[in-house]
């Protein structure tokens, strides 16, 4: 019987999981909306220029990303099967 009770403090304290993704979202477009006004500024040739250095970016976190998993994968040979490490690799 304490459960339902316990439950909708939970969800007037934290919120419904539906609120906390709506407020996350909505932090994530507050972000990109403030780069809006920077990127309309932008003429063909810089806009150019920046779509370069996002690629450079993704390409170097991806780079990142393959050092990651390799040092993960030789990580777990190490590790004992009852670690669940293993399983992904």
């Amino acid at each position: 019987m304490a459960f339902p009770v316990v439950s909708s403090v939970a969800r007037k304290v934290f919120g419904t999981r539906n609120e906390r993704l709506v407020k996350r979202y909505l932090n994530i477009v507050d972000r990109v909306s403030a780069l809006e006004a920077e990127t309309r500024q932008l003429d063909d040739q810089a806009l150019r220029a920046k779509t370069d250095e996002f690629k450079q970016q993704v390409a170097a976190c991806q780079a990142e990303w393959s050092v990651f998993q390799l040092q993960c994968r030789l990580n777990a040979k190490d590790l004992p099967a009852s670690s669940g490490c293993g399983k992904w690799f």
